[in-house]
């Protein structure tokens, strides 16, 4: 299927000098893959200046669990918040809310905030929404930045989760009524505009008016090019 034609998505900033690493060996990766996840931790990296890393965690028998990071320094962190029981993504799992932290909040458990300071992680964006397969599920984004992560990209962070979620939904055979075609329309438009405010930084209306305007050009319907789009998150 030809993919839309959109624009190119914005420039990135220009990577700042390699943080310095903690002499603590990290925990190993996930045993498992999981592309769709990997893409949309890879495209919230981008949503703001400043974002050392992310990590996409699930919340299971109240224990958290690590699906896939964009390096190691998320995964270290995450590591600390297991062995420790605290910090912002179990913040966000548990509470079922969006959390925000930086140092002086002082909210940091003094694992976290040691293997923080060595990375140069200045704050911490964790959004979180109810999950298949799991309790929960978080998207949370580690940034080395002076400017706030709560502000423009917390949309963007929503949407994106919103795409997570729905990868871990189990294959089953869809139904092929009207209603039901309708809906699934509506939610490949939904998550086609959070990929696309993701990757051009936009906010939904705009990512919205990309794809209305790919979608005239191409003479095709948009639940068609939205539908392209989410499919271009998952390689193969």
């Amino acid at each position: 299927m030809t993919q839309p034609d959109l624009p190119p998505p914005a420039p990135e900033a220009a990577p700042g000098p390699v943080p310095a690493r903690p002499t603590a060996a990290g925990p190993p990766g996930p045993a498992a893959r999981h592309p769709v996840l990997e893409r949309v931790a890879d495209l919230a990296r981008h949503v703001a200046p400043g974002v050392l890393a992310v990590s996409v965690t699930v919340l299971r028998d109240g224990r958290l669990h690590t699906l896939t990071t964009t390096g190691p320094g998320a995964a270290l962190l995450d590591e600390q918040q297991r062995t420790r029981g605290g910090g912002p993504s179990l913040d966000a799992l548990t509470g079922g809310r969006t959390v925000t932290l930086t140092p002086a909040d002082g909210a940091w458990t003094p694992g976290f905030a040691r293997v923080a300071e060595a990375l140069g992680v200045q704050q911490v964006l964790a959004v979180s929404l109810p999950a298949p397969r799991a309790e929960r599920l978080a998207l949370t984004l580690y940034g080395t930045g002076a400017e706030p992560l709560s502000r423009p990209p917390v949309a963007l962070v929503e949407a994106l989760v919103h795409v997570a979620v729905d990868a871990l939904r189990p294959t089953r055979p869809r139904p092929t009524t009207p209603a039901h075609r309708g809906l699934r329309a509506q939610a490949a438009v939904a998550q086609a505009t959070g990929v696309v405010m993701a990757a051009h930084r936009c906010p939904a209306d705009e990512a919205l008016a990309l794809l209305t305007a790919a979608a005239s050009s191409q003479r095709r319907g948009l639940d068609e090019v939205a539908t392209a789009v989410v499919a271009d998150v998952s390689p193969g």
